[in-house]
């Protein structure tokens, strides 16, 4: 009997000590992990893929809640759980209510999309928002303190952009691509060269309307009626883009065609350049762009 005893108080020591080692040690895992999380927490992120727009750009609107989801990706998703798309005007001219009884059953559907959970994310880290999801009631302090922010936007941004722990963000344009002028104390310039490989193909009959990338040639002196005089205006915005610090070019052509880009002939893309597009066939209408992409690749090495 006397052993047995012994053997019992042996084993609630052991049992007592092993529990605290193991207390110890969850409490070290969670201050480790607490000082590799606040240590990350202050490193400044480079943000390498930015689309940024100004509010004015959208034209002159009081931005709400609503106003976010439109000019987001989220708004596909929303699209695509049922609503009718967004309609900017809807947007000023609807109550709050009047929205979510167009919308919230469709933005509802897409809290399980990573776009959803991106919008939570960034109400949770710039407004202090606690709650997981967007209701009918928590939206409408969110819509006033939005309201409150986009009407001194400049000073909101550069206090958003630091809270994020941004340190800087590459800027792609795709709705602006000739615009050089970005404020530096964000923006990283961006060249999007899908232009120059797309409208390669598209030169206008003779007296006829040209395109809007021959209007900006035109706009900047250059005269564009052959192959050459369409490679001085895209060496033309290789160095403006260059002058004004570009970091990178940019192709998202996957949206619009194949990645397959033949490597023409300079000789064959001058004759095909001769013709207008309307007189090009589907193949010499990809050969020209095709030329464009490579010429671009090796201009971009240079």
């Amino acid at each position: 009997m006397k052993k047995i005893k012994i053997s019992s108080v042996l084993i609630l020591i052991i049992i007592s000590l092993s529990l605290f080692f193991i207390n110890q040690c969850d409490i070290n895992e969670d201050a480790v992990y607490r000082r590799i999380r606040d240590y990350a927490d202050q490193v400044k992120v480079i943000n390498t893929h930015e689309h940024q727009h100004w509010p004015e750009e959208f034209g002159d609107y009081h931005f709400r809640f609503y106003h976010l989801i439109v000019a987001s990706y989220l708004s596909a998703d929303v699209s695509s759980a049922g609503a009718n798309g967004y309609d900017w005007n809807l947007m000023d001219s609807l109550s709050l209510d009047e929205l979510w009884d167009v919308y919230g059953k469709a933005l509802d559907y897409t809290r399980g999309t990573s776009y959803y959970s991106q919008f939570v994310r960034g109400f949770q880290k710039q407004y202090g928002f606690s709650d997981l999801y967007f209701t009918k009631d928590n939206i409408a302090e969110l819509s006033i303190r939005i309201e409150d922010n986009y009407d001194n936007y400049k000073i909101w941004f550069d206090e958003a952009f630091h809270k994020a722990g941004f340190e800087l963000m590459f800027l792609d344009q795709y709705w602006n691509t000739f615009n050089t002028n970005i404020d530096e104390r964000f923006f990283a310039l961006v060249f999007h060269i899908n232009p120059l490989v797309l409208e390669s193909s598209e030169k206008p009959e003779k007296g006829s309307e040209p395109g809007w990338f021959y209007k900006e040639a035109d706009d900047e002196g250059y005269e564009i009626n052959n192959v050459d005089e369409y490679l001085e205006f895209c060496d033309h915005l290789f160095k403006k883009n260059i002058d004004k610090k570009a970091v990178c070019v940019k192709n998202s052509q996957a949206y619009a065609r194949t990645l397959y880009y033949e490597d023409v002939p300079y000789e064959e893309a001058r004759a095909l350049f001769e013709k207008t597009s309307s007189r090009l066939t589907p193949s010499e209408a990809k050969k020209i762009p095709d030329f464009m992409f490579h010429w671009i690749i090796q201009k971009s090495i240079k």
